[in-house]
């Protein structure tokens, strides 16, 4: 049983797709997001068009692992068939200071998925994203 549970979370690249295909989205988008900050000194995308070419350089395997065939495909949640918030230019401190870089513009059911500096995806309902953006 020991042996079991040591290999428990040993992938280094969580499944996002079992959770379901917005989760594999904002999990790729949050991903290329993350590793730009991390190789530019935490210098967040000035726009869309700059952060669209972060995300062509992630190549096909950020397109394959959301199960998209574009770049443009990324950039929109499944679930809400809204495009997705990312944090840009100087309004990205605000975001970036709560720690999220991507989220949901609306969600399903009053739930929205947000994309966070620590390179995860969580869910959150109305009452907790609420209290994400008052911090």
């Amino acid at each position: 049983m020991l042996a079991v549970l040591t290999c428990v979370g040993c992938s280094a690249r969580p499944d996002a797709t079992a959770r379901g295909s917005g989760y594999a989205v904002l999990a790729e988008v949050t991903r290329a997001y993350v590793n730009h900050l991390r190789t530019s000194k935490f210098r967040p995308p000035a726009d869309e068009e700059e952060f669209k070419k972060i995300l062509s350089q992630a190549g096909d395997q950020a397109l394959k692992g959301a199960g998209v065939n574009s770049v443009d495909a990324l950039l929109v949640s499944p679930r809400d068939s809204k495009p997705l918030v990312i944090a840009y230019g100087q309004d990205a401190r605000k975001f970036l200071g709560r720690g999220i870089v991507a989220l949901e513009r609306e969600g399903v059911s009053g739930r929205r998925l947000v994309g966070y500096s620590l390179g995860y995806v969580n869910e959150t309902d109305a009452a907790l994203f609420k209290d994400l953006l008052d911090r």
